[in-house]
Formats: C-alpha cells, sequence, structure tokens
C-alpha cells in the first residue's frame, strides 16, 4: 500500500512539473491543479 502512494506522489510531482514547464498555456489554472493533485495525494495517504 505504502508504494502505490509514492507512486501516485511521484506521478502527480511528474503532472505538476509539467503543469509547470506549460505555465504560460495554462495560465492561472496552474497553482489550482497543484491544489487538487496533492490534496488527492493527501488524502490518498491518509486513507
Amino acid at each position: 500500500m505504502g508504494k502505490e502512494i509514492l507512486d501516485a506522489a511521484k506521478d502527480a510531482y511528474s503532472i505538476s512539473e509539467g503543469i509547470r514547464s506549460n505555465k504560460e498555456k495554462v495560465g492561472k489554472m496552474t497553482l489550482e491543479n497543484k491544489r487538487v493533485l496533492f490534496y488527492l495525494c493527501a488524502k490518498g495517504a491518509s486513507e
């Protein structure tokens, strides 16, 4: 179970880095997307 959470966190981090690199296209959504991703990771880790 711990490994799955770790993998999910790594995936979310990769996605957030991708979002950051596409900041010009994404605009204001960048921070909101990161919040959602990390919220989901934290929620998964707490379950």
